[in-house]
C-alpha cells in the first residue's frame, strides 16, 4: 500500500486489525517520508468522522493537529496545508479509521464520495485506505468498480502457538512454548476456537491466560471480556506501583479523600454509563459525561478543575480508556460495545434484546425468503435486527450472565424460521463466540441443507447458503452435502472446498469420491484442485498440473490453465516453471501471453526475461496480438530490472506513430526508472500539439500532453508549471484538455487553478458536460464557490441534455440533474429542490431526464440501516444532546423526513 497507493478499502470484523494496520502504514510512512526513501506519498491518520463533519481539508488539518499537539504542536495546521501536495510529485494517502463508527449514513456516503471523486492515486493529489467493518454493498457502490475491497485475514490455527509464545514470553512465564502448545490444544477444543483467530481476542486470551493460567477458558466473548476488564479493574487498585496519585490533588480539600473513595467504588458503573452514552452518540467529553453522575458530581468546597483532574486521573488509570485528540477514548471499539451492554442490561425496566430483536413485519406470501417459514396473508414475521452482529451478541452474552438465557434463545428461534438470512445471521453471532444451544445449530443446519436441494433457480442463494454453514461450523453437514449423489455437482463441490476451508480431514476423500462418481466441467475440477492442494492432498496438485497441460491456450474467457499454474506455484510445486513456459508457447491472446511470461519470469526463470524481450520487440508477437501488447511486455521487463527495458522504452516514447497515450505510458516508466532521458521525452510529449486524446464513449481519455506536463513538474523540472499554463489558457487545445491541465494545476497546488476551473465552469460557449466536469473540481478544491457554480448550471435553461457521445452512441442524461445532485452531495440544501423542481420540468427536459431527477432524488433520500438506532431507544436523550422537540400536548414530535 506505500509501494503503490491506490484508494482501497479495508473489510474485518470487530478486532480483526484494521486500526492496528492504519497505525502500522502510518508509522512505517512517516519513517519512510522523513529518511528519504519513500518520497512519494505521505500518510495522515484521521476518522470517518472528522472527514464527515468537516470536509476533507478540514478533517485532515483537525486531525492532524489534535496528534501533534502531544508532540509539541502550538499552532493548529491550516486546510490549506492539505488542499496541496506535500511536495511535487507526491500524494497524500489518507488513512481512514471507523467508517462503520458514522452513525449516519448520510454523513458515511459523504465519506465516501470524497474518495469516489479520487479514484487513480497517480491522478489526484490524495490517495485513501478506508478502514471499515463490513458494510451494505450499496454503499460502497459509491466508490464504483475499481476500487479494490480487501478482507483482512484472521490468524490461521498454526499461527495462534507462536502468537501466544510470545505473549507468555513478554509477560516473564516459564516454559512459554509449552504453555502455548498445550493453551492451543485446550481452545481447539472450545466454543472460542474460532473467534481466538481474531488478533484482538488472541490478545485477550492470552492476557487472561497469563493472568490465571489454572482457570478455565471462557465458554463466550462476553465472558472474555468479563475476565479482561475485571483483571484491569484489580491492577487498578495496586498502590505499590511508582508514581501512583491515587486522588490527584483532592485530599487537600476537606473531606476529598472521602469523596474520591466514594467516587471510586463506583467507577466500574461510571465508566459502563460513559460507554452507553457514547454509544448513544453523546458527543460530550468523557469527564463532563460522567461529572454529569451524581456518584460523580464535583462536591462543595472543591475546587472544579482539581475535581475534573481527578475523573480524568481516575478513568485513564482504569486502563479502559486513553487520550485522543485531547479526550479520552475507548481502548477499543468492542470494550465500548461490551461496556455499553452491561450498562443497558442492567438498566431497571429496560428490555434490551426486545428493542433489538422486536421488529414485527407483515408481508404477503409471495415475499418467502428462501428456506424461510411459509407466512399466511398478513401474517406477523420478524425480520433480521438492524443492530451489529457485534453488539447483538454482547447483550446477548450480557443477558445469559444475568440468568436470562431462555429469553435470548427464544430471540434467537425467531431467526432461524426467517430462513437462509436468519441463519447467516446466527452464524455471524457464532463466529463472534455467542454461546448458541446445540439444538438450535442443528435446527439451522438442516434449513440449511434443505436448500441444497432446492432446484436450480435458487442457484443464486447458494453461495450464502455455504457461506452460513461455514459460519455456524457445520461441518457434518457441508460433508453430507458433499457426499450426496442427489444434490447438484457444483454445489457438492463447493460444499467440498468450504470444507476444506475449515480445515477439515474429510473433505480430501470425500471430494476425491466426487471426482470418481461425477462427470466434472473445467470450473469445478479447478475448484477440487485447489482445495485438495490446500489440505496438502497430493491428488489435487496432479489434478491441477493436468488442467495446466489440457487448456495450454490461455485467453480472457478461458483462462483455466493458467489459474492451475498459479496455484501450484504458490505452493511452490516445482513443475510450475515448465507449465508456464507450456502456456506461454501456445496462448495467442497477446495479454495473456505477456501474463503468463511475466509469472514465469517472477518465479526467477531465464526463460520468462528472454520471452518477454522478444514480445516487447515484437519478435513473439501473434495475429491477436495488439500494439500496446509491446509496451506491457515492456513494463513487465521494467519491472524486472532488465538493463535493456530503458533503451526500449525511450525508442517506445518517441515513437510518433504509437497513440499518445501509449508515449506517455513508455515515458512514464522510464522516468520512473530513474533514467536522466525521461524527463527530456516527458517534455517533447507535452509540447507536441499533434497529440490528441483518445475519444471514448463518455468524451475523452486524460489528455496525454496534461498529463506529461504533470509528471514533469512533480519529477522538479522547472519546465512543467509554464507547460501546464500554457496548455490551460491555449484556446486550439480543446476545453476538455484544458480541464485537465488546470486539474493538473490544482493537484501541484497552483492558485490559479480555481480561477481557471470557475471560468470554464460558468462560460456559456462550452457543452453542458464540460462546465459540470469543471464545477465538480472546483468543488474538489473546496472551495467555497463551487456550490453556487453548481448551482449556476442546474438553473441554466441553455444547459441542454448532453449531445451525442463523439462516437455516436446513446444519450447521457442532462448536465442539470448531475449538478444539483452534486450540490446536494456538498450539503447544500437548494440542491434537493432544484431536484424536486427539474422532476417536473419541461422545454429541453423529457421523460428521460425527469426520471434521472426522480432517482437522484431518491438517493438521496435513500437511507441505510442505522445500527444504533437501538441505543438511541434505550437512551433517547444522551448527555449533551438537544432537548427533543415536543408537541403542545408536549408528547415527542415526530423527526422531520
Amino acid at each position: 500500500m506505500l509501494a503503490d497507493p491506490r484508494t482501497s478499502v479495508i473489510l474485518a470484523g470487530p478486532g480483526g486489525g484494521k486500526s492496528s494496520l492504519l497505525r502500522s502504514l502510518l508509522a512505517a510512512g512517516v519513517e519512510r517520508w522523513s529518511t528519504g526513501h519513500d518520497p512519494a506519498v505521505l500518510p495522515v491518520l484521521v476518522h470517518a468522522s472528522a472527514l464527515a463533519d468537516r470536509g476533507l481539508t478540514r478533517g485532515l488539518a483537525t486531525a492532524a493537529s489534535a496528534h501533534l499537539r502531544a508532540h509539541g504542536l502550538t499552532e493548529d495546521l491550516p486546510p490549506e496545508f492539505f488542499r496541496a501536495a506535500p511536495r511535487p510529485g507526491a500524494r497524500w494517502l489518507v488513512l481512514v479509521d471507523g467508517l462503520d463508527e458514522v452513525t449516519d449514513p448520510a454523513k458515511r456516503r459523504s465519506v465516501l464520495r470524497l474518495a469516489a471523486g479520487r479514484p487513480d492515486a497517480h491522478d489526484t493529489t490524495y490517495a485513501f485506505v478506508i478502514a471499515s467493518r463490513p458494510v451494505d454493498n450499496d454503499e460502497l457502490v459509491v466508490l464504483g468498480d475499481k476500487v479494490p475491497r480487501y478482507d483482512l485475514l484472521a490468524f490461521d490455527r498454526t499461527d495462534l502457538p507462536e502468537v501466544f509464545t510470545r505473549w507468555f514470553r513478554a509477560r516473564g512465564l516459564p516454559d512459554p512454548e509449552e504453555r502455548a502448545r498445550q493453551f492451543s490444544d485446550q481452545l481447539e477444543r472450545s466454543s472460542l476456537a474460532e473467534p481466538a483467530r481474531v488478533p484482538l481476542m488472541a490478545t485477550l486470551l492470552s492476557q487472561v491466560h497469563a493472568a490465571s493460567s489454572d482457570a478455565a477458558l471462557p465458554t463466550s466473548r462476553g465472558e472474555l471480556y468479563r475476565l479482561f476488564v475485571g483483571m484491569l479493574e484489580r491492577h487498578q487498585y495496586r498502590t505499590d506501583l511508582p508514581g501512583t496519585r491515587r486522588y490527584a490533588g483532592v485530599e487537600g480539600f476537606p473531606g476529598g479523600v472521602r469523596h474520591a473513595e466514594d467516587t471510586l467504588k463506583h467507577l466500574p458503573d461510571l465508566i459502563r454509563y460513559l460507554a452507553a452514552q457514547r454509544h448513544a452518540d453523546s458527543t460530550l467529553p468523557a469527564v463532563a459525561v460522567v461529572r454529569s453522575r451524581p456518584e460523580a458530581a464535583c462536591p462543595k468546597g472543591i475546587n472544579a478543575e482539581v475535581w475534573d483532574a481527578f475523573l480524568d486521573m481516575a478513568l485513564r488509570r482504569s486502563g479502559l480508556l486513553v487520550p485522543s485528540g485531547g479526550d479520552l477514548d475507548f481502548l477499543h471499539s468492542t470494550f465500548q460495545e461490551y461496556l455499553s451492554a452491561c450498562h443497558v442490561v442492567a438498566m431497571p425496566g429496560a428490555d434490551a434484546l426486545r428493542t433489538v430483536f422486536g421488529r414485527p413485519h407483515r408481508r404477503l406470501p409471495f415475499g418467502r425468503l428462501p428456506g424461510g417459514r411459509a407466512r399466511r396473508w398478513f401474517g406477523r414475521y420478524w425480520a433480521l435486527p438492524q443492530a451489529d452482529p457485534s453488539d447483538v451478541a454482547f447483550l446477548l452474552d450480557a443477558e445469559r450472565d444475568q440468568g436470562r438465557a431462555e429469553a435470548a434463545t427464544a430471540h434467537l428461534r425467531r431467526l432461524v424460521a426467517n430462513g437462509l438470512w436468519g441463519c447467516s445471521y446466527l452464524g455471524s453471532l457464532v463466529q463472534l463466540g455467542t454461546v448458541v444451544p446445540a439444538d438450535l445449530l442443528q435446527q439451522a443446519s438442516n434449513t440449511l441443507r434443505g436448500l441444497a436441494l432446492k432446484p436450480p433457480s435458487h442457484h443464486y442463494y447458494w453461495s450464502q447458503v455455504v457461506d452460513a454453514l461455514a459460519k455456524l461450523r457445520a461441518q457434518d453437514t457441508l460433508l453430507a452435502i458433499t457426499l450426496d449423489a442427489a444434490v447438484s455437482s457444483d454445489r457438492r463441490v463447493s460444499a467440498g472446498a468450504t470444507l476444506a476451508d475449515l480445515g477439515d480431514s474429510r473433505a480430501g476423500d470425500a471430494l476425491h469420491a466426487l471426482l470418481a462418481d461425477s462427470e466434472l466441467d473445467l470450473h469445478e475440477l479447478l475448484k477440487s484442485g485447489r482445495a485438495l492442494s490446500r489440505l496438502g492432498d497430493a491428488r489435487g496438485t496432479d489434478i491441477l498440473h493436468g488442467l495446466a497441460l489440457d487448456n495450454p491456450d490461455v485467453s480472457f474467457y478461458r483462462r483455466t490453465g493458467k489459474s492451475a499454474a498459479d496455484v501450484l506455484a504458490e505452493l511452490g510445486d516445482p513443475r510450475a516453471p515448465d507449465l508456464y513456459a507450456i502456456l506461454a508457447e501456445h496462448t495467442t491472446d497477446m495479454d495473456q501471453r505477456i501474463a503468463v511470461t511475466e509469472a514465469l519470469a517472477n518465479l526467477g526463470d531465464p526463460r520468462g526475461a528472454a520471452l518477454l524481450h522478444e514480445l516487447a520487440i515484437g519478435r513473439k508477437r501473434r495475429k491477436k496480438g495488439r500494439r500496446k501488447g509491446s509496451l506491457k511486455a515492456l513494463s513487465a521487463l521494467a519491472d524486472l530490472g532488465d538493463a535493456r527495458a530503458p533503451d526500449l522504452l525511450h525508442t517506445a516514447a518517441l515513437d510518433a506513430k504509437r497513440p499518445g497515450d501509449d508515449r506517455l505510458w513508455a515515458a512514464r516508466i522510464l522516468a520512473g526508472l530513474g533514467d536522466p532521458r525521461g524527463a527530456n521525452v516527458l517534455h517533447a510529449i507535452a509540447a507536441d500539439a499533434s497529440v490528441k486524446p483518445h475519444a471514448t464513449y463518455h468524451g475523452y481519455d486524460p489528455d496525454p500532453r496534461s498529463r506529461a506536463a504533470e509528471i514533469l513538474a512533480g519529477l522538479g523540472d522547472e519546465r512543467g508549471i509554464p507547460l501546464l499554463h500554457t496548455l490551460a489558457e491555449d484556446p486550439t487545445h480543446g476545453l476538455w484538455s484544458s480541464l485537465e491541465a488546470a486539474n493538473a494545476l490544482a493537484r501541484l497546488g497552483d492558485p490559479r487553478a480555481a480561477d481557471l476551473l470557475r471560468a470554464a465552469a460558468l462560460g456559456r460557449g462550452h457543452s453542458g458536460e464540460d462546465r459540470l466536469r469543471a464545477a465538480k473540481a472546483l468543488a474538489r478544491l473546496e472551495d467555497p464557490r463551487a456550490a453556487d457554480t453548481l448551482h449556476a448550471i442546474a438553473l441554466d435553461p441553455s444547459v441542454e441534455p448532453w449531445k451525442r457521445d463523439r462516437l455516436g452512441y446513446g444519450r447521457p442524461p442532462t448536465p442539470r440533474v448531475d449538478a444539483a445532485e452534486a450540490l446536494a452531495g456538498l450539503g447544500d440544501p437548494r440542491g434537493a429542490e432544484l431536484l424536486r423542481t427539474l422532476r417536473r420540468a419541461r422545454g429541453t427536459f423529457d421523460g428521460y431526464d425527469r426520471r434521472n431527477a426522480r432517482r437522484a432524488l431518491k438517493r438521496l433520500r435513500t437511507r441505510s440501516q442505522d445500527t444504533r438506532a437501538w441505543m438511541r431507544t434505550l437512551i433517547p436523550q444522551p448527555v449533551g444532546a438537544p432537548a427533543a422537540r415536543t408537541t403542545h400536548r408536549g408528547r415527542p414530535a415526530p423527526p422531520r423526513a
